[in-house]
């Protein structure tokens, strides 16, 4: 590779890290008897934030969440954002996951950083120390100008002792 193109492809790399949004998912423990909770947060670049959010999330059975347990965050909800979400049918039958698809949207505030959804969760059974994994897939803001913004996949693990 030539000079030139190695310079062209770290600059690219690096446009693509700082110029980027992010979501995370906050670690979280609980046990059996011990309602849990779980953040999710934004991370922009000034002047990069998005108006509005879209994602899906999924967790295995061994959770329980309804949707009066995913509420609004800090962070969205000073922007100030509505959130809707409903679960969402598993496309292969073989799927074990439990699927959840979010919309955060209202007003032409940018979204700041920070939490912009907190998931309540209680364990369903003793899962002896288990590491549980949460996904954050299929994730798109859109811009005050309504452009699209594709924003990585991400996962965590919790842990139900």
């Amino acid at each position: 590779m030539t000079l030139l193109a190695k310079w062209l492809t770290s600059v690219l790399i690096s446009e693509v890290f700082l110029f980027s949004q992010s979501l995370r998912v906050t670690p979280s423990h609980t046990d059996l008897r011990t309602p849990g909770v779980f953040s999710v947060s934004i991370e922009s670049p000034p002047g990069k934030a998005p108006v509005a959010l879209q994602w899906e999330f999924s967790v295995p059975p061994v959770i329980a969440i309804s949707m009066a347990d995913i509420t609004i965050g800090k962070a969205a909800e000073s922007a100030p954002k509505s959130l809707t979400c409903a679960t969402k049918a598993n496309k292969p039958a073989t799927s074990r996951r439990m699927r959840y698809a979010c919309i955060l949207a209202g007003g032409r505030d940018p979204i700041t950083n920070g939490p912009i959804v907190d998931v309540h969760y209680r364990a369903k059974w003793d899962a002896n120390g288990a590491q549980i994994r949460v996904a954050l897939e299929n994730i798109l803001g859109a811009s005050a100008d309504a452009k699209p913004i594709p924003i990585p996949n991400v996962d965590e693990i919790i842990e139900i002792r």
